[in-house]
C-alpha cells in the first residue's frame, strides 16, 4: 500500500489518495504518481530509493523518515 497526502497551507490536509502495490518498485510506485500528482507539485518522500527515477519528472525530495516524525501528515491519517 502507498499513501500520497495533498495539503495546503490554510488547513493542511486536503486529499488523501491509496493505491494498492504489487511492490515498493519503481514501476509500481509511479501509479500512484500517474493517477494523482502533478507533475508541478512539490513531493516530499522517504528515502527509499524507488522513488530515484520519478525526481527527472517531479520536483521530489527525499527526507530522512525519522520513525515517522518527518510525515506528520501521514501520520496525522493513520493513527
Amino acid at each position: 500500500m502507498i499513501i500520497a497526502v495533498e495539503t495546503n497551507d490554510t488547513s493542511g490536509i486536503k486529499r488523501v489518495y491509496f493505491e494498492q502495490l504489487e511492490d515498493y518498485s519503481g514501476k509500481e510506485i509511479r501509479k500512484i504518481f500517474d493517477k494523482h500528482i502533478s507533475k508541478s507539485a512539490s513531493i516530499k518522500t522517504d528515502k527509499l530509493t524507488d522513488y530515484n527515477p520519478l525526481k527527472k519528472e517531479f520536483d521530489l525530495i527525499q527526507i530522512k523518515s525519522d520513525k515517522g516524525k518527518s510525515s506528520k501528515e501521514l501520520h496525522t491519517i493513520i493513527h
